[in-house]
């Protein structure tokens, strides 16, 4: 038994854990039934744009419905059931949560439809506890004798708003945080071993599995578990496995090829979620056959109807306001029943009727251009190639090269010095400056996120905005996109992660002898990845910051509580305020938790306003 020591919480510690878990479950319950139920004969798949809960009510509809698909009917043939479909196709939805969907509902589908969901979210409550649990034992190992940390870990993963109201709802995330902590155990279980036996080369194994609950959150997590392994090792061989890693990247380089070359520059298709073609192509297709530099570019079938568009940074279209500016490039016709046309934009509306494009098929280069008076207030200003609404033409039609937007009245073709180097379109001859990935990896997306990368004179400012949403995100949201506290609520959960940085950075000379600290980081850093990934940032909006969410991070839920606990540890040292502080936080995380739900998530539930913004004003 935990001694009770002046360190230690007023409470003791079994009855602290207890308090943690009644808590878990009574708000748990409360969000479950809080939020509402819907028709399960009805696909909210469809339409999603109008639903009043956002996806994340979408994506709980879909795994319910796939969860109840018997095994056999998704192993066999699903004719044309998509629920069927993304059951058959579980290893990429995560294989394990589908395991225990289907053994918490399969017993209970004789229930009513809204009882079902209502239990549905009830029985991922059972995982939250898991998660509690778990935190609670690694936060054990880092300190063997003070409470601080283990009280301080647990209350932060049990009842962080957040990480409350996701835990009351069906979706994947959910499990992939109890996976991720279960990984962090098994990684600190071989760095703690003195000797590895085989009883712990077979946990190794199943712990492998784990990646299965959710492969793009969970992979990454291998790098903790691989750095575990790593410092077991002798330096010999560290060095011969490093080098074959190396050997082997560059042999997979060579055979993948993940990189075309030329890949376009910084013209982008306007609509990337487009049923039309793939979801992941932001750059146009090129060929070599150009009037400037080594590419131009070439309007696709699958986009005859979608805009390719280049906006210019911000502080340079600003600075256009008012002027008259010349638009104009090379364009060659491919089709002789192809239109194409090329139109300026200024704060998302068309200053003039688009430039129409000659029908006349030729294999010669011919020049075009049009003139604009600018507007005064300019925020943003872009030049679009579109096609008229009628065409639609399913083979490379037409191709451009040479594209400018000047300021004055332009009569003559400019030089090839003016379009190489002095073109405000950036990159207006499409010359390779970035490459983009090949077909064969665009599963991944790596092609949006090269986009926001590369065209970073004006999506830095996004990129800006991305910390902030983030940490508001984690701290306190529902649904995993709403805001649930308001500015002046997140303002001590700031101060907390403020002076939990700072502890952390003084216990910097520690992490360097301490193993286990260096897992702790490995394992945020790996989630890190994965958040940063998903953080959506576009080149060809209007507004370059769409969306910065931290569920794809669930996997560090319990590693990012266990680093709040250490730095708040390493600060806070005065005992009677150490005393106090797990039940203070406790307090202060049951009041957000309560707000949330009777003062922001029902009244949301509720509303009848078309817009969530109105329904949502702090």
């Amino acid at each position: 038994m935990q001694p009770y020591t002046r360190n230690s919480s007023p409470l003791r510690v079994e009855r602290f854990l207890l308090l943690l878990i009644f808590l878990i479950i009574g708000i748990g319950v409360l969000r479950s039934v809080s939020r509402p139920t819907f028709d399960l004969s009805t696909d909210l798949t469809w339409g999603r744009e109008n639903q009043p809960l956002g996806d994340y009510h979408v994506d709980e509809d879909v795994h319910v419905k796939v969860a109840l698909v018997p095994l056999a009917e998704a192993l066999g043939d699903c004719e044309g059931d998509k629920f069927c479909r993304y059951a058959a196709s579980n290893f990429q939805e995560g294989l394990l949560y589908r395991f225990y969907q289907k053994l918490i509902l399969t017993p209970f589908q004789w229930l009513p439809n809204h009882a079902l969901l209502i239990w549905s979210r009830i029985g991922n409550l059972f995982l939250h506890l898991g998660l509690v649990l778990l935190t609670w034992r690694l936060a054990k190992s880092l300190t063997s004798s003070d409470s601080f940390i283990p009280q301080t870990a647990a209350t932060l993963v049990a009842l962080t708003p957040t990480i409350s109201d996701l835990y009351s709802g069906m979706n994947l995330e959910s499990a992939a945080g109890v996976g991720g902590a279960l990984l962090l155990w098994l990684a600190f279980r071989i760095v703690n071993r003195q000797k590895l036996n085989w009883q712990d080369w077979l946990l190794l194994a199943a712990g492998c599995l784990l990646i299965t609950i959710r492969v793009q959150t969970m992979a990454p997590l291998m790098l903790g578990i691989a750095f575990a392994i790593w410092v077991r090792w002798s330096p010999r061989i560290r060095y011969a496995v490093l080098l074959g890693l190396v050997l082997i990247g560059i042999v997979g380089m060579v055979v993948v090829r993940p990189f075309n070359l030329p890949g376009a520059a910084y013209w982008f298709y306007q609509d990337v979620y487009t049923s039309y073609g793939p979801r992941n192509p932001m750059f146009p297709t090129q060929t070599t056959d150009a009037k400037f530099g080594e590419t131009a570019m070439v309007l696709p079938h699958f986009r005859a109807k979608e805009p390719v568009v280049q906006y210019l940074v911000n502080s340079d279209a600003v600075a256009m306001s008012g002027e008259t500016v010349t638009v104009g490039g090379w364009y060659r016709v491919l089709a002789e029943s192809y239109l194409a046309q090329v139109y300026v934009e200024v704060n998302d509306q068309k200053v003039a009727e688009p430039v129409t494009l000659s029908t006349n098929a030729s294999t010669d280069w011919q020049y075009f251009s049009a003139t604009y008076t600018l507007p005064m207030d300019i925020q943003t200003l872009a030049v679009g190639i579109t096609a008229p609404e009628e065409n639609q033409i399913y083979e490379d039609v037409i191709a451009f090269d040479g594209l400018f937007l000047l300021s004055g009245v332009v009569e003559q073709p400019p030089s090839e010095d003016i379009i190489l180097t002095g073109n405000l379109l950036r990159n207006g001859s499409f010359e390779q400056s970035w490459r983009q990935t090949d077909s064969r990896l665009r599963t991944l997306g790596l092609n949006v996120k090269l986009g926001s990368i590369y065209y970073l004179e004006r999506t830095w400012t996004g990129w800006l905005h991305a910390p902030r949403a983030l940490l508001s995100n984690y701290w306190g949201s529902f649904n995993s996109i709403h805001p649930a506290l308001t500015r002046a609520q997140l303002l001590p959960l700031y101060l907390l992660t403020v002076v939990a940085l700072i502890g952390l950075l003084q216990l910097l000379p520690q992490f360097r002898k301490n193993k286990l600290y260096q897992l702790l980081l490995v394992f945020a850093f790996a989630s890190s990845i994965v958040i940063l990934y998903r953080v959506l940032i576009f080149p060809h909006k209007v507004n370059v910051f769409v969306w910065a969410g931290t569920r794809h991070g669930s996997t560090a839920y319990a590693t990012f509580s266990l680093l709040l606990a250490l730095g708040l540890s390493n600060v806070i040292k005065w005992p009677s305020f150490r005393r106090y502080f797990p039940i203070g936080l406790l307090i202060m995380l049951v009041a957000f938790n309560i707000y949330s739900i009777v003062m922001v998530q029902i009244p949301l539930y509720n509303c009848t306003d078309a817009s969530l913004a109105a329904c949502l004003n702090f």
